[in-house]
């Protein structure tokens, strides 16, 4: 039972769950390759975890799994080199299997032996460590229904001291606007906020994180937001806008990542 959590859960768990109240749960999973197992690992990925993950998806536990390299920093110093993404239904399976790590194989592979099951997850442990796992809560989104793209930048978000709402009401209403009309030019598929809830940790240096998800590299540095805000928000003193913006929150890091598999 727990191999499906290390095999399936390990490597993915991220955006998206219902629960009884009807919040969009999500859970990130950092994840470190071993010394020279980095391409081995995402193999293992794309063979394995893939097929664990659509069972997941056919039995209405998941919506969808995505699997993200870290593009950006680069460098053996970085603390984790993948992050996994699980979307799901309730809130229970971002702890609870829906059914065990053999079981799940058997039925992705018809006729696989129960040692060819454990050295399958002995490969997965030769490959790779687990570093952390997060959840959140999805706060806003806006396209929903989105293709998967082939790159997200993730920037890790801590509101000013007394002005979480005040963070919220900037994203939300006043660069809605602009993250609508970027999407609408097709320089981005899609914008999402998400909020930290668990580990509770009075140490983190993040609360919040902003994604944004497009398909060309370069879109990351040719997008004049400045220009974009005069022509959503005409005769706007620019000096005031983005003095707001930057008083609400403080950008503790960005990254850059990769989509290189997922399961919808």
């Amino acid at each position: 039972m727990q191999r499906i959590l290390i095999l399936a859960i390990t490597i993915a768990t991220c955006v998206t769950a219902l629960s009884q109240d009807k919040k969009t749960y999500v859970a990130f999973n950092y994840i470190k390759a071993k010394p020279g197992k980095g391409g081995a690992y995402t193999e293992l990925v794309k063979k394995y975890s893939t097929k664990i993950l659509d069972y997941a998806v056919k039995s209405g536990a998941f919506q969808g799994w995505y699997f993200y390299e870290l593009r950006l920093p680069t460098g053996s110093a970085n603390e984790y080199d993948f992050v996994a993404v699980s979307v799901v239904n309730d809130f229970k399976y971002l702890f609870e299997e829906p059914g065990t790590y053999a079981d799940i194989m058997k039925k992705a592979f018809p006729g696989i032996t129960d040692k060819e099951l454990d050295d399958i997850a002995q490969q997965f442990d030769d490959s790779r460590i687990t570093v952390k796992r997060e959840i959140l809560v999805k706060t806003s989104q806006m396209v929903p229904a989105a293709a998967p793209s082939k790159y997200a930048r993730v920037d890790y978000n801590m509101t000013a001291t007394g002005k979480e709402s005040d963070y919220l009401k900037m994203e939300t209403e006043q660069m809605a606007p602009i993250h609508k009309d970027i999407i609408a030019s097709g320089s981005y598929k899609d914008w999402q906020l998400l909020k930290r809830v668990m580990p509770v940790d009075q140490r983190a240096d993040y609360n919040y994180i902003a994604i944004d998800y497009i398909d060309d590299i370069s879109t990351f540095v040719g997008l004049d937001y400045s220009a974009i805000a005069k022509k959503v928000y005409p005769g706007v003193d620019l000096s005031k806008f983005w003095s707001t913006v930057t008083s609400t929150r403080k950008v503790a890091r960005s990254e850059i990542w990769l989509l290189t598999a997922y399961v919808r």
